[in-house]
């Protein structure tokens, strides 16, 4: 089996030459769709659902039987970047699509969860709708 690899631009920084020799890239395995709709056969039947924004694969998973949503880096509640703590987004030079990671609140906001688990931060105690909302009003969108 061949592996197919989709090539990236990396974030710009001051010590890359960009003018001369363009932007930096770096090859990654391309991005696949889960094989079928629905809960995974794994514990805990995690759902996936396509939240691209951060990277055009990027998934976060419901629980649903447990109510828990991951969200990955889509929404977060703390960063080590971020001088804020709460409900946010990465800053955008981390995003591949910023508009994109935005859109995806829409799915985040439509599950039915008890608890987000963010990648960065702690987890927080509240609907992804709620969650969601605030960053919305914080972010003034």
């Amino acid at each position: 089996m061949t592996d197919r690899f989709i090539t990236v631009p990396l974030a710009a920084t001051p010590d890359r030459c960009h003018d001369s020799c363009g932007p930096p890239t770096l090859q990654l395995p391309e991005a696949r769709p889960f094989p079928r709709d629905g809960a995974l056969d794994l514990p805990g039947r995690p759902l996936p659902f396509s939240t691209p924004g951060h990277t055009s694969g990027h998934s976060c998973y419901h629980l649903p039987d447990a109510g828990p949503i991951t969200t990955g880096d889509v929404l977060l509640s703390a960063h080590p970047t971020s001088g804020t703590s709460g409900p946010q987004l990465l800053m955008p030079l981390f995003d591949y699509d910023e508009a994109g990671t935005v859109a995806s609140l829409d799915s985040l906001e439509r599950r039915e969860a008890n608890t987000v688990l963010p990648c960065y931060g702690p987890l927080l105690r509240t609907p992804p709708r709620g969650v969601v909302a605030f960053e919305r009003e914080r972010a003034g969108s």
